[in-house]
């Protein structure tokens, strides 16, 4: 059997008369189009990783013998990682996990039965956006408090942690752009091959929430902006997929978070990066070194340079 290439007008010509057959026989266009560009399996993909495959899928190709410093890292990864986990202890709500529509609700209902919450101590390695801005309207609307305890990614860091009246981080804040910067690199069709017809449209509307979230929230704004390029601002130019950023670069750009160094926590959490990238990263994070600069330097235009 031999296989034909079709050219770029014949696969247009061909997909638009397959839409008005749709239209003409009563079937509408959308059944055909998730035919054509079906979801993908779950929703649960990082907000800003310009592709429904989860950000850092873990993929142990050897052992190591890690310290109790590594195991503490690589549990809190996998929590990270994981289903939700909520507990409410005092004034503190725990959530561990990813950032789930369930999650969020049950997070949510248990808060409502404490009238001493002050603090919302997160790990999670993102999720998925609307759960995410749900959350942040919430954390925003109580005044609470946001303590990292592990990890903050994606959705976690784009928008509860901008939420925020107040940041402490122990552990890694990790950016990689935005719903909005996603779609610039992509366009329409490209997020649409990506994300499905179905998730197609939720994506439109997060990302215009997301908008509004963004104007009344400009911390983050100029790291949210390096992390979406490929290198993560990274001036060696290789792809990466995370932007870690430490407290003191939060700080400089805008959110409320004491500018100290990384603490010990993170720096095993930062060893684990290095020592099993496939775990952490699919590729090498780029950190942000607090102890050379707050933010990631701009070239030299100087002729000397």
């Amino acid at each position: 059997m031999r296989f034909r290439c079709w050219k770029p007008e014949t696969a247009r010509r061909r997909l638009l008369l397959l839409l008005v057959l749709g239209a003409a026989l009563g079937l509408g266009t959308q059944p055909l189009m998730r035919g054509l560009f079906p979801a993908p399996a779950s929703r649960n993909f990082a907000v800003a990783s310009c592709s429904s495959q989860p950000a850092g899928e873990p993929r142990w190709g050897f052992k190591i013998k890690p310290g109790a410093e590594l195991k503490t890292a690589v549990t809190l990864w996998a929590a990270a990682r994981s289903k939700p986990r909520i507990e409410l202890q005092g004034d503190t709500l725990h959530y561990s996990g990813l950032l789930r529509s369930d999650g969020v609700s049950q997070a949510l209902d248990l808060a409502a039965s404490s009238s001493a919450l002050r603090q919302l101590r997160i790990n999670s390695s993102g999720g998925d956006a609307a759960a995410g801005l749900r959350l942040a309207s919430w954390v925003e609307a109580k005044g609470i408090r946001v303590e990292v305890l592990g990890y903050c990614l994606s959705a976690c860091a784009n928008f509860p942690l901008r939420a925020a009246r107040e940041v402490t981080v122990d552990g890694l804040v990790g950016l990689h752009g935005s719903l909005s910067g996603c779609w610039r690199q992509l366009g329409a069709w490209g997020v649409l091959r990506e994300r499905g017809w179905d998730d197609f449209w939720h994506y439109r509307q997060d990302m215009a929430q997301e908008a509004v979230f963004d104007q009344a929230h400009p911390g983050l704004r100029r790291l949210l902006g390096v992390s979406e390029m490929p290198s993560r601002g990274h001036p060696d130019g290789r792809p990466r997929d995370w932007l870690l950023a430490c407290p003191a670069s939060l700080h400089a750009d805008g959110l409320p978070v004491a500018p100290t160094q990384h603490g010990e926590l993170a720096q095993s959490l930062m060893r684990l990066d290095r020592l099993l990238p496939d775990a952490a990263s699919m590729r090498p994070a780029h950190e942000l070194r607090c102890e050379i600069a707050p933010l990631v330097r701009q070239p030299s235009t100087s002729p000397d340079a």
